[in-house]
Protein backbone atom coordinates (compact mmCIF):
# COMPACT_ATOMS: atom_id res chain seq x y z
CA UNK A 1 0.00 0.00 0.00
CA UNK A 2 1.28 3.43 -0.88
CA UNK A 3 2.13 5.45 2.25
CA UNK A 4 -0.20 8.39 2.61
CA UNK A 5 1.92 10.44 4.95
CA UNK A 6 1.86 14.19 4.95
CA UNK A 7 0.02 16.96 6.64
CA UNK A 8 -1.90 20.10 5.88
CA UNK A 9 0.05 23.31 5.60
CA UNK A 10 0.52 25.66 8.51
CA UNK A 11 1.91 29.15 8.77
CA UNK A 12 5.24 29.97 10.33
CA UNK A 13 5.17 32.02 13.50
CA UNK A 14 6.38 35.13 11.69
CA UNK A 15 3.81 34.69 8.94
CA UNK A 16 1.03 34.28 11.48
CA UNK A 17 2.10 37.37 13.38
CA UNK A 18 2.20 39.39 10.18
CA UNK A 19 -1.28 38.28 9.20
CA UNK A 20 -2.73 38.89 12.64
CA UNK A 21 -1.12 42.32 12.83
CA UNK A 22 -3.07 43.28 9.75
CA UNK A 23 -6.33 42.29 11.42
CA UNK A 24 -7.10 39.56 8.90
CA UNK A 25 -9.78 37.66 10.75
CA UNK A 26 -12.96 35.88 9.85
CA UNK A 27 -16.51 36.86 10.66
CA UNK A 28 -17.12 34.47 13.54
CA UNK A 29 -19.49 34.83 16.42
CA UNK A 30 -17.10 37.12 18.29
CA UNK A 31 -15.64 39.37 15.58
CA UNK A 32 -12.53 41.32 16.45
CA UNK A 33 -12.08 44.95 15.63
CA UNK A 34 -9.65 45.74 12.80
CA UNK A 35 -6.05 45.96 13.96
CA UNK A 36 -5.88 49.70 13.43
CA UNK A 37 -8.89 50.23 15.71
CA UNK A 38 -8.04 47.87 18.52
CA UNK A 39 -7.87 49.31 21.97
CA UNK A 40 -4.88 48.78 24.22
CA UNK A 41 -7.04 46.42 26.28
CA UNK A 42 -7.77 44.31 23.17
CA UNK A 43 -4.06 43.99 22.52
CA UNK A 44 -3.31 43.08 26.14
CA UNK A 45 -5.96 40.36 26.08
CA UNK A 46 -4.34 38.80 23.01
CA UNK A 47 -0.86 38.59 24.57
CA UNK A 48 -1.47 35.42 26.65
CA UNK A 49 -3.39 33.86 23.76
CA UNK A 50 -0.47 34.46 21.41
CA UNK A 51 1.90 32.99 24.01
CA UNK A 52 -0.29 29.89 24.18
CA UNK A 53 -0.35 29.66 20.39
CA UNK A 54 3.43 29.85 20.24
CA UNK A 55 3.71 27.11 22.86
CA UNK A 56 1.29 24.93 20.89
CA UNK A 57 3.38 25.43 17.77
CA UNK A 58 6.59 24.54 19.62
CA UNK A 59 5.03 21.36 21.03
CA UNK A 60 3.89 20.29 17.56
CA UNK A 61 7.39 20.85 16.22
CA UNK A 62 8.75 18.64 19.02
CA UNK A 63 6.27 15.90 18.11
CA UNK A 64 4.04 16.27 21.17
CA UNK A 65 0.87 16.53 19.11
CA UNK A 66 -1.50 15.62 21.94
CA UNK A 67 -0.52 18.55 24.15
CA UNK A 68 -0.29 20.82 21.12
CA UNK A 69 -3.84 19.96 20.09
CA UNK A 70 -5.15 20.63 23.60
CA UNK A 71 -3.55 24.08 23.54
CA UNK A 72 -4.84 24.90 20.06
CA UNK A 73 -8.34 23.91 21.19
CA UNK A 74 -8.09 26.36 24.09
CA UNK A 75 -6.62 29.08 21.86
CA UNK A 76 -9.55 28.78 19.45
CA UNK A 77 -12.01 28.76 22.34
CA UNK A 78 -10.60 32.08 23.52
CA UNK A 79 -10.21 33.66 20.09
CA UNK A 80 -12.59 31.85 17.72
CA UNK A 81 -12.58 34.68 15.19
CA UNK A 82 -8.88 34.34 14.26
CA UNK A 83 -8.68 32.23 11.12
CA UNK A 84 -5.00 31.44 11.49
CA UNK A 85 -5.69 29.83 14.87
CA UNK A 86 -8.45 27.71 13.38
CA UNK A 87 -6.14 26.66 10.57
CA UNK A 88 -3.61 25.48 13.15
CA UNK A 89 -6.32 23.63 15.09
CA UNK A 90 -7.29 21.84 11.89
CA UNK A 91 -3.66 20.84 11.36
CA UNK A 92 -3.57 19.48 14.91
CA UNK A 93 -6.71 17.44 14.32
CA UNK A 94 -5.12 15.95 11.22
CA UNK A 95 -2.02 14.99 13.21
CA UNK A 96 -4.39 13.30 15.70
CA UNK A 97 -6.00 11.34 12.85
CA UNK A 98 -9.33 13.15 13.13
CA UNK A 99 -9.87 14.26 9.52
CA UNK A 100 -13.64 14.66 9.73
CA UNK A 101 -13.31 17.21 12.50
CA UNK A 102 -10.49 18.87 10.61
CA UNK A 103 -12.78 19.24 7.59
CA UNK A 104 -15.16 21.29 9.73
CA UNK A 105 -12.36 23.61 10.92
CA UNK A 106 -10.82 24.11 7.48
CA UNK A 107 -14.25 24.61 5.91
CA UNK A 108 -15.02 27.34 8.43
CA UNK A 109 -11.68 29.03 7.74
CA UNK A 110 -12.35 29.01 4.01
CA UNK A 111 -15.93 30.20 4.47
CA UNK A 112 -14.92 33.09 6.70
CA UNK A 113 -12.12 34.11 4.35
CA UNK A 114 -14.59 33.96 1.46
CA UNK A 115 -16.94 36.26 3.35
CA UNK A 116 -14.21 38.66 4.40
CA UNK A 117 -12.75 38.81 0.93
CA UNK A 118 -16.17 39.33 -0.63
CA UNK A 119 -16.69 42.30 1.66
CA UNK A 120 -13.48 43.83 0.36
CA UNK A 121 -12.05 44.24 3.87
CA UNK A 122 -9.13 41.81 3.61
CA UNK A 123 -5.72 43.04 2.52
CA UNK A 124 -4.95 41.46 -0.86
CA UNK A 125 -1.44 40.37 0.16
CA UNK A 126 -2.75 38.51 3.18
CA UNK A 127 -5.45 36.75 1.19
CA UNK A 128 -2.85 35.54 -1.30
CA UNK A 129 -1.00 33.86 1.58
CA UNK A 130 -3.72 32.42 3.80
CA UNK A 131 -6.56 31.67 1.39
CA UNK A 132 -4.69 29.10 -0.75
CA UNK A 133 -3.62 27.33 2.44
CA UNK A 134 -7.23 27.12 3.59
CA UNK A 135 -8.33 25.66 0.26
CA UNK A 136 -5.46 23.16 0.16
CA UNK A 137 -5.95 22.07 3.75
CA UNK A 138 -9.65 21.54 3.21
CA UNK A 139 -8.86 19.43 0.14
CA UNK A 140 -6.32 17.40 2.10
CA UNK A 141 -8.73 16.75 4.97
CA UNK A 142 -11.53 15.82 2.58
CA UNK A 143 -9.21 13.33 0.91
CA UNK A 144 -8.20 11.82 4.24
CA UNK A 145 -11.92 11.48 5.02
CA UNK A 146 -12.41 9.48 1.83
CA UNK A 147 -14.34 12.27 0.13
CA UNK A 148 -12.09 12.25 -2.93
CA UNK A 149 -14.61 13.59 -5.43
CA UNK A 150 -15.00 16.71 -3.31
CA UNK A 151 -11.31 16.94 -2.54
CA UNK A 152 -10.07 16.83 -6.14
CA UNK A 153 -11.53 20.11 -7.46
CA UNK A 154 -10.58 21.82 -4.20
CA UNK A 155 -6.95 20.68 -4.58
CA UNK A 156 -6.84 21.91 -8.16
CA UNK A 157 -8.20 25.27 -7.05
CA UNK A 158 -5.41 25.61 -4.48
CA UNK A 159 -2.74 24.59 -6.97
CA UNK A 160 -4.05 27.08 -9.52
CA UNK A 161 -3.47 29.85 -6.97
CA UNK A 162 0.09 28.67 -6.26
CA UNK A 163 1.28 26.32 -9.04
CA UNK A 164 4.83 25.91 -7.71
CA UNK A 165 3.80 24.92 -4.18
CA UNK A 166 5.17 21.47 -3.37
CA UNK A 167 2.69 20.83 -0.56
CA UNK A 168 -0.23 21.58 -2.86
CA UNK A 169 1.15 19.19 -5.47
CA UNK A 170 1.57 16.56 -2.76
CA UNK A 171 -2.05 17.00 -1.67
CA UNK A 172 -3.20 16.40 -5.24
CA UNK A 173 -0.99 13.29 -5.49
CA UNK A 174 -2.45 11.78 -2.29
CA UNK A 175 -5.99 12.37 -3.58
CA UNK A 176 -5.15 10.58 -6.83
CA UNK A 177 -3.74 7.69 -4.76
CA UNK A 178 -7.09 7.44 -3.02
CA UNK A 179 -8.86 7.48 -6.37
CA UNK A 180 -6.55 4.68 -7.62
CA UNK A 181 -5.40 6.84 -10.51
CA UNK A 182 -1.78 5.78 -10.51
CA UNK A 183 -0.42 7.79 -13.44
CA UNK A 184 -1.76 11.08 -12.12
CA UNK A 185 -0.53 10.24 -8.62
CA UNK A 186 2.97 9.55 -9.99
CA UNK A 187 2.94 12.80 -11.95
CA UNK A 188 2.07 15.04 -9.02
CA UNK A 189 4.19 13.12 -6.52
CA UNK A 190 7.21 13.66 -8.77
CA UNK A 191 6.28 17.32 -9.21
CA UNK A 192 6.02 17.75 -5.44
CA UNK A 193 9.49 16.31 -4.94
CA UNK A 194 10.85 18.54 -7.71
CA UNK A 195 9.54 21.53 -5.76
CA UNK A 196 10.95 20.33 -2.41
CA UNK A 197 13.76 17.83 -3.08
CA UNK A 198 14.65 17.47 0.60
CA UNK A 199 11.13 16.68 1.85
CA UNK A 200 11.09 13.09 3.23
CA UNK A 201 7.30 12.81 3.06
CA UNK A 202 7.39 13.51 -0.66
CA UNK A 203 10.17 10.93 -1.09
CA UNK A 204 8.10 8.29 0.69
CA UNK A 205 4.98 8.88 -1.36
CA UNK A 206 6.90 8.64 -4.63
CA UNK A 207 8.84 5.60 -3.38
CA UNK A 208 5.61 3.75 -2.65
CA UNK A 209 4.32 4.52 -6.11
CA UNK A 210 7.57 3.34 -7.66
CA UNK A 211 7.20 0.01 -5.83
CA UNK A 212 3.78 -0.40 -7.42
CA UNK A 213 5.46 0.21 -10.79
CA UNK A 214 8.11 -2.42 -10.04
CA UNK A 215 10.90 0.17 -9.84
CA UNK A 216 12.44 -1.26 -6.68
CA UNK A 217 15.82 0.34 -7.25
CA UNK A 218 14.29 3.79 -7.58
CA UNK A 219 12.15 3.22 -4.49
CA UNK A 220 15.19 2.07 -2.49
CA UNK A 221 17.12 5.21 -3.39
CA UNK A 222 14.22 7.36 -2.19
CA UNK A 223 13.87 5.28 0.97
CA UNK A 224 17.52 5.81 1.86
CA UNK A 225 17.22 9.53 1.16
CA UNK A 226 14.12 9.72 3.36
CA UNK A 227 15.87 8.06 6.30
CA UNK A 228 18.67 10.60 6.08
CA UNK A 229 16.30 13.55 5.68
CA UNK A 230 13.62 12.60 8.23
CA UNK A 231 13.68 14.43 11.54
CA UNK A 232 11.15 12.31 13.41
CA UNK A 233 10.95 8.63 14.13
CA UNK A 234 7.57 8.15 12.45
CA UNK A 235 8.96 9.12 9.06
CA UNK A 236 12.14 7.09 9.58
CA UNK A 237 9.98 4.05 10.38
CA UNK A 238 8.01 4.57 7.17
CA UNK A 239 11.28 4.82 5.24
CA UNK A 240 12.50 1.54 6.77
CA UNK A 241 9.25 -0.12 5.71
CA UNK A 242 9.81 1.11 2.16
CA UNK A 243 13.30 -0.42 2.18
CA UNK A 244 11.96 -3.71 3.57
CA UNK A 245 9.45 -3.86 0.73
CA UNK A 246 12.15 -3.27 -1.87
CA UNK A 247 14.23 -6.14 -0.48
CA UNK A 248 11.26 -8.49 -0.10
CA UNK A 249 10.43 -8.57 -3.81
Amino acid sequence: MVPRSGRPVGLTRDERRQIESLGYVGGGASPAAPAAGRSLQDVKEMVPIMAMANEAEDLARQGDHGKSLSLWTEVVRRAPWVCTFRNSLGCGLMEDDRPREAVEEFARVKRELDETGAAGSAPAGVERKLYPLAVNNLAYALGKSGRYDEALPMAFAALKMDPENGQFRHTLATIYVGLHRHEEAMKYAAMALDAEPANPEFMLLLAGLKIEDGDLAGAAVLGERAINAARDEKLRQQARQILERTHAR
